[in-house]
């Protein structure tokens, strides 16, 4: 439309002034709102990594570092889900899947938001491709859980 304008007179700017302003827009929008990702997606890398920061101390449990003595076991209180220190010392994270589902996932479409999560490296998959790790945690039977890597708080990725 800008230009249509230019081209009738309507406006006294060179050809390709507004083509060129519309582009910078754009440009400057997508870099605003942090790049071409779509917002939903956005939002799920978002809660995803606040829930660990929020409750990485807290909902946790340490099944693979218990103490010597049962005087010392710190008491999880609705528990999310486990965590274990990598070698490096490192905390890595194990989700429940109710859990994962309700407070990670919500409202948005359960395979879209996972499929997104492990393109990003954010939740890791098994052997099979599937998005749960089969677990053997101490004190517990085997089970199913969404394995998240220590990467999830570095940051803005």
């Amino acid at each position: 439309v800008g230009e249509l304008a230019i081209e009738l007179g309507l406006l006294p700017w060179p050809a390709g002034t507004a083509s060129t302003a519309c582009q910078r827009l754009f440009k400057d929008w997508i870099a605003l709102r942090g790049g071409t990702i779509a917002h939903e997606l956005r939002e799920v890398e978002t809660r995803l990594r606040t829930f660990i920061a929020e409750h990485g101390s807290s909902r946790f449990e340490t099944p693979w570092e218990q103490p010597e003595t049962s005087e010392h076991v710190p008491k999880v209180i609705n528990r999310a889900g486990f965590k274990n220190r990598t070698s490096a010392g490192i905390w890595e994270y194990f989700i429940l899947p109710d859990v994962f589902r309700r407070e990670i996932i919500g409202s948005m479409d359960e395979r879209t938001a996972k499929d997104h999560l492990a393109k990003r490296g954010l939740i890791l998959r098994d052997d099979a491709g599937k998005y749960t790790m089969s677990l053997r945690v101490p004190g517990y039977n085997q089970m199913r859980l969404y394995a998240i890597p220590p990467k999830v708080l570095e940051g803005d990725l």
